[in-house]
């Protein structure tokens, strides 16, 4: 005995809806991990600026230390940022 045709067709509505819903809340979920991963990149390469600026006050041997220490991390973020995106 097979169900009538109006009422399979509830079932594959109602069906297609929470598939759409779950996709939804996935979506969102994805979206805020990739933004909360952009502002954290923003904020680290915008310290890593922050030492390269401090190292232009300091003595020539800690800026170059400075300087190339936060060379360093601006590469690797740079190339963390490549990934992600």
């Amino acid at each position: 005995m097979s169900l009538p045709r109006s009422r399979q067709g509830g079932f594959v509505l109602v069906l297609t809806l929470w598939i759409l819903a779950i996709m939804t809340v996935g979506a969102a979920f994805f979206a805020s991990r990739i933004e909360s991963a952009v502002d954290l990149a923003r904020q680290s390469q915008l310290n890593v600026r922050g030492l390269i600026d401090l190292a232009d006050t300091l003595s020539p041997e800690v800026a170059q230390a400075v300087e190339t220490v936060a060379a360093r991390a601006l590469e690797q973020l740079e190339a963390w940022a490549a990934k992600s995106c």
